[in-house]
């Protein structure tokens, strides 16, 4: 597996960096020990070394067994098409437009999709899971295969977009915060939910927080996730901090 050094913020930019954590515990790739550093200026919390991401996703992006296993777990959850329904209820409440349409970056199984379908909602989505992918177009919905980055989203507007548990596990979070944001129509709303650091579970847990290792790539305190979503053109309308930071955001133009 091919590794790559992060050597600029993907928000700020910048290039001072201060330690955050080195585990040699934890469940990161190739027997090598988790690294994490803060941005001196923007606080961005980042996995510095990583895999080369195509490298780490390759099983994905073919369509292995391991692919089709991924999309099997994810199926099972409990509860997830109502807990879905529900957030989207509320995004419709709190948006300006009405909520007719929806795009999900990183849709995986697609269960938010399938949850707006029962509202009379037409989902749309991509993920790099290529078995996760034809499942989901095989269903009727429209999703693309790819890295959200590397996709090609002009002319297309939706009247709301989901971030599930997603920016954690991006590589280039802010970028894809903007591409949201642009995929919204005036008036549209953004739900983003993903881990935040000093949420209860890490004050309890400390260095052993589950979450340290692999798959998240980036880690966010509240005032900087807010930060990125305001800079990306958003307006922030709630924000509710759990085990998960929840946000709802509009575009107001």
């Amino acid at each position: 597996m091919r590794w790559e050094t992060v050597r600029e913020c993907n928000f700020c930019g910048g290039t001072n960096t201060r330690g955050f954590l080195r585990l040699s515990t934890s469940n990161w790739y190739d027997n090598r020990p988790l690294q994490l550093e803060e941005c001196a200026d923007c606080r961005l919390v980042r996995a510095t070394p990583r895999p080369e991401r195509r490298d780490l996703y390759r099983d994905y992006l073919i369509g292995t067994s391991r692919a089709l296993q991924h999309v099997r777990k994810r199926m099972v959850r409990p509860n997830l098409l109502a807990n879905h329904r529900r957030v989207l209820e509320e995004a419709a409440k709190l948006g300006i437009r009405p909520l007719r349409s929806i795009y999900e970056m990183g849709c995986g199984a697609g269960t938010f999709l399938m949850a707006a379908r029962t509202l009379g909602i037409d989902g749309e989505g991509n993920d790099v899971n290529l078995v996760a992918v034809k499942m989901l177009q095989e269903l009727g919905f429209k999703v693309r295969h790819g890295f959200t980055s590397e996709l090609d989203f002009r002319e297309m507007a939706f009247d709301g977009t989901v971030t599930f548990n997603y920016l954690e596990e991006s590589y280039e979070p802010f970028v894809d915060l903007k591409r949201s944001f642009d995929l919204l129509k005036p008036g549209g709303v953004a739900y983003i939910r993903s881990l935040y650091l000093g949420c209860p579970e890490h004050k309890a847990a400390g260095e052993a927080w589950k979450v340290f290792g692999a798959g998240l790539f980036h880690y966010y305190y509240p005032e900087t996730l807010h930060a990125m979503i305001e800079a990306a053109g958003y307006k922030i309308l709630d924000t509710r901090l759990r085990n998960v930071a929840i946000v709802f955001a509009v575009r107001e133009n």
